[in-house]
């Protein structure tokens, strides 16, 4: 043991009332008794139950050694429950809450003011001290609602306010008395208020700004009152030229003792009623009344120059359409006055519509041409007149219906911008109608011209005339003419197109029918010149050739010359006694012995050739050997196939000697030297054909099948009259209609002949074939095309028809 008393254990105390929570304590005898602890008191705190309070009179510091206050603490204070301050002090007396770093000259609080004032305040460095009512973010970070600036500028929805009062967003004002009623008092000893007798009153020193450009219903300022007026005569403006009132509703009456404008005048289905005028140029209307749906006025007193084009309007690229008048105050002469209505709409050149409605003027005219700018679809369209006298004018636009129509301009000078084109119309008329081209004009000597701004004649047409039908006075003449060339169409009720020339009797003289067949002597005609009667020459005089294109000279069996001469020389051509016609036809005429365009007869094969170049046209006997005659001949059958078949003799084309020919099943032929297989596509094309280096005979080239007898090949006859023949019996292979032709190839001549027999079908007449020939050379060759994709056969006369030619050099 280290005392006198050293006990390892528990130690227990009987008697002297010992309790749970007391404390042993003892006297200055040190005789100890159990007490309670909150009977025990230091001088400092006293504790009496649940509550412990201090009767010292200084401070109590928690965290620090020196308080400088009734209770300083240094570090977070924490509460919870309802977390409420309370502070109890004497009335009129400050009392707050107040915090400061370093001393009371750097102090913030909230201090409610002997006198009842609560005050925020900040007391460090004024300059720099600025207040703020902010939300808390669940972020940490705040949002400021309501900023205080050192100023004293309130801003509300916004942090930087430059008025006393700043407020980003609406203000809305109630009155309990008056829910329906919104109103704003403004206050100040300069009378700007608002009370009972005035429902606004407001006499700033430097003026009111109305600015509702936030205003749901577009921005517009309505005033509706039974009257308003001012309370005295307004010796002011109401604008200006640079600041302008743009929409003005007026539900009621308006007294206007003077309206000037520069600008335009909107009336939607309203009315001005007794509106006195003095006549001026500048006056919108006269005395009385005035009724327009939509009038705008452009009024100003422009000055111009002559010889120059002026933009009077515009739209910015959609409807337009509205009247004109143009008026002029030049003296010593114009004096004009135009009127006129135009219209376009998105661009469309077909769309435009210009009417010249009246034009007076003295002496000179002032306005000429009127011309309409146009562009792509959506651009902005322009109006533009043209002055040919220098001064002043002016113009007004009516019944500009579109919302977005005419937009009045400025007289403003200048040419046709980048891109654009120009409707121009000429004026300087009567009447005018017009598109995208003249239509209808009156001139001023009282001719019409239809087509034309120039007419000649009280009636000028430049075009066309169709009428159901016309007659004319016996006492008066037909005069049609023209400056160049011109026809005339006329049509009975049908649409047949055809004139007559009449006898006294109603005969007819001389009938042109609409297919080009000319009839003298017959209303019907069945050729291109068809002569009922006796037909007499002294002299036929040619300055070219005979050609007979696909035609026959029928029923004739001799053609008797007695002296054909050349018109360039004056020299006799040739003589011929008698021209066999029996199964020729004639492709051309001229002389023999100049190597071109030349007929030329062959009289061992009785044939006619017309040479041009190295190339010649022949017409001989189209003759043809049946299938009994070639049954022997070799086949070939099938669908887009081809067969070489080595002719035993050369044939010359273009000065070169060939001896194969390659044959295919859709209706063509190639002459070759070459041993390599070609091709002869069911797909054709025009003439010249790139697909082809060779000559190529194309008797009936289409996407063709083969039927019947299929396609035959071979030769007849002795040398030197031996004849290749090639024999088709096709069918289409689109519609399987009939095709049947025949190739011949005559040795020493060069002459090849195409012959068509029937049956041929009507729907297989060339429609969707090629027919011709082409030299060698592909795309660039010399080519005698005879159709492409047209109808050139006649399937009731398929035994006749054929065409032939002749490479001869």
């Amino acid at each position: 043991p280290t005392q006198k008393l050293d006990v390892n254990g528990q130690i227990r105390i009987r008697g002297g009332s010992p309790g749970v929570g007391k404390l042993l304590q003892s006297d200055a005898n040190g005789v100890g008794s159990w007490v309670e602890p909150s009977s025990i008191s230091d001088g400092d705190w006293t504790v009496s139950g649940s509550n412990m309070y201090s009767a010292v009179s200084g401070n109590v510091g928690i965290g620090t050694t020196s308080p400088s206050r009734k209770l300083d603490v240094v570090g977070d204070l924490e509460m919870s429950g309802s977390g409420i301050i309370y502070m109890e002090g004497t009335k009129n007396t400050n009392r707050g809450i107040e915090w400061y770093y370093g001393g009371l000259g750097d102090r913030y609080g909230l201090l409610q003011q002997t006198g009842g004032s609560v005050k925020i305040f900040g007391a460090n460095d004024y300059s720099n001290t600025n207040f703020a009512i902010s939300l808390a973010k669940s972020d940490g970070t705040f949002t400021d609602l309501v900023k205080v600036l050192k100023n004293g500028n309130v801003g509300i929805g916004t942090t930087s306010p430059d008025q006393k009062l700043d407020v980003m967003g609406r203000i809305r004002a109630n009155d309990p008395g008056y829910p329906d009623a919104r109103y704003i008092d403004i206050y100040s000893s300069m009378a700007n208020y608002i009370t009972s007798t005035n429902d606004l009153y407001i006499r700033p020193a430097g003026g009111l700004v109305l600015d509702p450009t936030t205003s749901t219903t577009g921005g517009n300022i309505e005033l509706r009152a039974a009257s308003m007026i001012p309370s005295v005569d307004n010796v002011t403006n109401l604008g200006n030229s640079s600041h302008e009132f743009r929409n003005i509703y007026i539900d009621g009456t308006a007294y206007v003792d003077a309206l000037n404008m520069d600008g335009n005048i909107d009336m939607d289905g309203y009315q001005i009623q007794d509106m006195a005028c003095d006549g001026g140029a500048n006056d919108a209307a006269t005395c009385g009344w005035i009724s327009s749906n939509y009038y705008r006025r452009q009024s100003n007193s422009a000055s111009v120059t002559a010889g120059n084009w002026y933009r009077i309007a515009s739209n910015s690229g959609n409807r337009a359409n509205a009247e004109f008048t143009l008026r002029d105050f030049i003296s010593g002469g114009g004096h004009s006055t135009l009127t006129f209505r135009v219209g376009i709409s998105y661009n469309y050149e077909g769309g435009i519509s210009f009417t010249l409605l009246n034009h007076s003027y003295y002496s000179t005219p002032t306005f000429t041409k009127v011309r309409v700018l146009r562009k792509s679809t959506y651009d902005p369209q322009y109006l533009e007149v043209y002055v040919q006298r220098s001064g002043g004018v002016e113009y007004s636009i009516y019944d500009n219906y579109q919302s977005s129509g005419w937009s009045p301009v400025d007289w403003t000078a200048g040419s046709i911008p980048s891109g654009y084109t120009a409707r121009e119309f000429d004026v300087n008329k009567l009447f005018v109608v017009g598109d995208y081209d003249d239509r209808f004009t009156i001139n001023r000597g009282g001719n019409v011209g239809i087509g034309t701004t120039s007419p000649g004649e009280k009636l000028d047409i430049n075009g066309s005339l169709d009428w159901t039908e016309m007659y004319w006075d016996s006492g008066e003449n037909i005069k049609m003419r023209g400056a160049g060339e011109f026809s005339f169409d006329f049509a009975d009720g049908d649409g047949n197109d055809y004139w007559h020339v009449w006898d006294p009797s109603h005969s007819a003289i001389l009938a042109v029918r609409n297919n080009g067949r000319v009839g003298i002597g017959t209303t019907s005609p069945g050729n291109k010149l068809d002569v009922a009667g006796t037909g007499q020459f002294d002299a036929i005089n040619m300055d070219g050739n005979i050609d007979l294109d696909g035609y026959d000279i029928v029923d004739v069996d001799d053609i008797y010359v007695n002296d054909l001469y050349d018109r360039g020389t004056g020299s006799m051509i040739e003589v011929w006694d008698e021209f066999d016609m029996n199964g020729n036809r004639i492709e051309g005429l001229g002389d023999p012995n100049s190597g071109d365009d030349a007929m030329d007869r062959d009289y061992a094969d009785n044939r006619y050739v017309r040479s041009s170049g190295n190339y010649a046209m022949t017409m001989s006997a189209n003759f043809c050997y049946s299938p009994d005659d070639i049954s022997g001949f070799s086949t070939l059958s099938g669908d887009d196939y081809e067969v070489n078949y080595d002719i035993p003799f050369d044939v010359k084309i273009g000065g070169t000697n060939y001896g194969r020919i390659v044959i295919g099943c859709n209706g063509g032929i190639i002459f070759t030297n070459s041993t390599s297989a070609l091709d002869i596509s069911w797909s054709n094309t025009s003439l010249p054909s790139s697909r082809f280096s060779d000559p190529f005979l194309a008797p009936y080239w289409d996407d063709l099948v083969t039927e019947g007898s299929h396609i035959r090949y071979g030769t007849v006859g002795t040398s030197p009259n031996r004849t290749c023949i090639v024999d088709f019996e096709c069918h289409t292979y689109s519609g399987s209609y009939d095709v049947r032709f025949q190739v011949q190839i005559h040795e020493g001549s060069n002459l090849i002949n195409v012959k068509y027999r029937d049956p041929m079908d009507h729907r297989a007449n060339g429609q969707y074939a090629t027919i011709g020939f082409q030299m060698a050379g592909g795309s660039s060759a010399k080519a005698y095309p005879i159709t492409y994709n047209g109808k050139v056969l006649d399937d009731n006369r398929d035994d006749s028809e054929g065409w032939s030619i002749c490479p001869v050099r």
